[in-house]
């Protein structure tokens, strides 16, 4: 590395702009993990439909997470946001179908 290449140089090269991307993916599933598990486990009712909220939760924080990327991955492109949405939504129906029935299933 040229000793005149500046941070600002280094922060917008493909590699750290695919490194940071990465780290958008994974820090808020990681984080939404650890929450999920802490709120089960802080929880005075440590019960199967609390461990449900919360793998709900956690699901719906993925969600978010993967339209989040794929509208940043769109750059303004609504075919692609459109398609987006449509995943999106999918997603959010077979979770709430997956949760609804878990709770059934344990009630």
């Amino acid at each position: 590395m040229s000793s005149n290449l500046t941070l600002t140089a280094i922060i917008k090269s493909p590699a750290v702009a695919t490194g940071i991307r990465g780290l958008l993916q994974i820090a808020p599933s990681a984080q939404a993990k650890y929450s999920a598990i802490a709120e089960v486990q802080s929880s005075s009712m440590n019960s199967d439909p609390t461990a449900i909220q919360a793998a709900y939760a956690t699901a719906l924080q993925k969600l978010y997470a993967a339209l989040f990327e794929a509208y940043v991955t769109a750059a303004g492109d609504a075919a692609q946001e459109q398609q987006a949405d449509d995943r999106f939504t999918v997603g959010l129906g077979f979770a709430r179908k997956s949760r609804d029935h878990a709770l059934e299933l344990v009630a």
